[in-house]
């Protein structure tokens, strides 16, 4: 559905293109009928008397029996690479215009091309320079220069500053600034390949950012956005938070049975000493919640959540939230670098 919706979106773009050009040459045909016929239409475009222009390599051939079937034949791929741009150009913003406006002309000169042998040329330039009032030229082509002069500025500006760039500053400055004592000398990289690596791997460990900025002679901030541009912040963020409410390294795991007098508040703060985060909804290991008396929470390593059922400083039940059952005793495990 999507490509039948695609192609039907390029073919609504492209028409009007094709239809300008078949219509602009039918009026050529219809009101400049005479040869010397002419009319202007803006300074310095004119539209004369129609000829058909039967093709070749490096000009126009007016002679029938001259055509170039050759030339005729380029048609079949530059139809087929225009509709694949047009295609996928659909939802591509302006620019992508260009596309349709190219396939417009190629279609245009192409059907007349497939039916009569050669393509309607009727306009023509008169500015008085030579080079430029010879050519004789359609719509269809106009369609088809200016997307090529819009690839082709920047291919030259690109090609220009290589030029620039390597012979001009390269060969000819840089030797002459060597030669005086001027030198420019690139600032080296803030951060190299090994000093990255070693920060990555030591946030991964769960030193802090101020940890990491002393150790390696940098400001916390500039830490922060090394391991942001390195895409490792945010993955590791939990890491470094559960480390720094750890303030016990060796804490043991807590085993808690139903029925066991165990004060609710200790209960969250080993929670909070072990690594574990509070959050207001648990969906993954790490995690806890509290709603009331109750305390809900995923061990680490475990499968599913379990939920602390208290009555005052009592455990009153134990269940786990996979099958709601109820459990005898559970051993909650604090965090360690690589658990998660």
């Amino acid at each position: 559905m999507k490509t039948f919706k695609t192609t039907l979106l390029a073919i609504v773009f492209t028409l009007p293109f094709l239809f300008a050009d078949l219509y602009t040459k039918y009026l050529a045909h219809t009101e400049l009928p005479n040869e010397g016929d002419q009319i202007v239409l803006i300074k310095p475009l004119n539209a004369i008397s129609p000829m058909i222009n039967y093709g070749s390599i490096f000009g126009g051939e007016w002679k029938k029996e001259n055509a170039s079937h050759f030339t005729h034949l380029l048609f079949i791929p530059l139809v087929f690479f225009g509709a694949i741009g047009a295609y996928h150009a659909v939802g591509g913003g302006v620019a992508s215009i260009l596309w349709f406006m190219a396939l417009g002309g190629i279609l245009g000169n192409g059907i007349e091309v497939a039916i009569f042998s050669g393509a309607t040329d009727f306009l023509n330039t008169n500015t008085g320079n030579p080079s430029f009032d010879q050519w004789v030229f359609n719509l269809a082509d106009i369609f088809l220069f200016i997307p090529m002069l819009f690839c082709l500025i920047p291919a030259i500006y690109l090609f220009v500053i290589m030029i620039c760039k390597y012979y001009i500053y390269d060969k000819l400055l840089v030797p002459i600034f060597k030669k005086i004592g001027i030198v420019y000398t690139p600032e080296p990289p803030k951060y190299s390949e090994e000093l990255t690596l070693e920060i990555v791997k030591r946030y991964k460990f769960g030193e802090t950012l101020e940890e990491i900025a002393t150790a390696v002679d940098k400001t916390p901030n500039s830490i922060r956005g090394k391991l942001v541009s390195e895409k490792v912040y945010t993955e590791y963020k939990d890491v470094n938070f559960r480390l720094s409410q750890m303030t016990n390294n060796e804490i043991e795991p807590l085993n808690l049975t139903e029925g066991m007098e165990f004060s609710f508040d200790d209960a969250v703060q080993y929670l909070n000493e072990a690594g574990y985060i509070r959050v207001s909804q648990v969906n993954e290991e790490g995690y806890y919640s509290i709603k009331g008396g109750i305390i809900k929470v995923h061990p680490f390593g475990s499968e599913t959540a379990i939920t602390l059922d208290y009555f005052g400083d009592t455990i009153e039940k134990i269940k786990a939230e996979d099958n709601d059952n109820s459990l005898s005793s559970i051993s909650i495990t604090p965090y360690q670098v690589g658990t998660v």
